[in-house]
């Protein structure tokens, strides 16, 4: 949602003044945009809205959420992927890209059964390229902007991806409790809103931009095998 594609297979594919791609084709009248749907402090997209309520990703055009027809659009776009595709759950991509405030609107709007967001940033490095045991402010920015949702958005445990890697890149296992011997990632501050995970799209797969350590996978299961055990009775047990 924080951003909008438009190429040669948009219906129809428009570029705005000085050829910059900020004019949005679409079939559904609501989604038909222009210039004044993109934030105006973004010098790449040539847009005419408001200030960004969030970081700028200057491959794409970031759209000006605070104006009443960008959500009206975007609510009614979200509203038909729920009831006529079958969504139930919302995956919310750069979410440092647009305020949280946005996304509990959206939340409020479609009272989805999940929501999720992706609020990637760097974490803090020491002088030896190894993070720092203390990863506090950055957990705590996941934090303010889970707090900025109303609390109604879980996000990705980004903290904790990056303590895992240094924990099988190094065999530094004692990075696995912060100072007050809790989990160091944002599962030791906020388990209920806390997603983990070691991979994604683009972490892994054919972008592999910080791929997890290989064969550490296992690892970090959280599932115990469990054995099939045969009682007296005949009967198959689970330990």
């Amino acid at each position: 949602m924080r951003r909008r594609w438009t190429d040669s297979n948009s219906p129809p594919a428009l570029q705005g003044d000085g050829g910059l791609w900020n004019v949005f084709g679409s079939r559904e009248p609501a989604l038909a945009w222009g210039p004044d749907a993109v934030v105006g402090d973004d010098p790449h997209f040539g847009g005419r809205g408001g200030p960004s309520s969030g970081e700028n990703f200057h491959a794409a055009p970031n759209m000006d959420h605070a104006q009443a027809f960008v959500k009206a659009g975007y609510t009614r776009w979200l509203r038909h992927l729920q009831h006529d595709i079958g969504f139930c759950g919302w995956r919310l991509d750069f979410a440092k890209g647009y305020g949280g405030e946005h996304v509990r609107a959206y939340i409020e709007a479609t009272e989805p059964s999940f929501s999720v967001g992706e609020f990637w940033d760097s974490l803090s490095y020491d002088g030896d390229g190894a993070p720092s045991h203390n990863q506090d402010a950055h957990r705590q920015r996941i934090v303010d902007w889970i707090k900025a949702t109303g609390g109604l958005s879980t996000a990705f445990d980004v903290t904790s991806k990056g303590i895992l890697h240094a924990v099988f890149e190094r065999g530094d296992f004692w990075r696995l409790s912060d100072r007050h011997g809790k989990p160091p990632g944002l599962v030791g501050w906020w388990p209920s809103r806390a997603v983990t995970f070691i991979e994604n799209h683009d972490t892994g797969s054919t972008q592999g931009h910080w791929r997890f350590p290989r064969g550490a996978e296992e690892a970090v299961s959280a599932t115990p095998k469990r054995t099939r055990k045969r009682s007296a009775a005949g009967r198959l047990r689970t330990d």
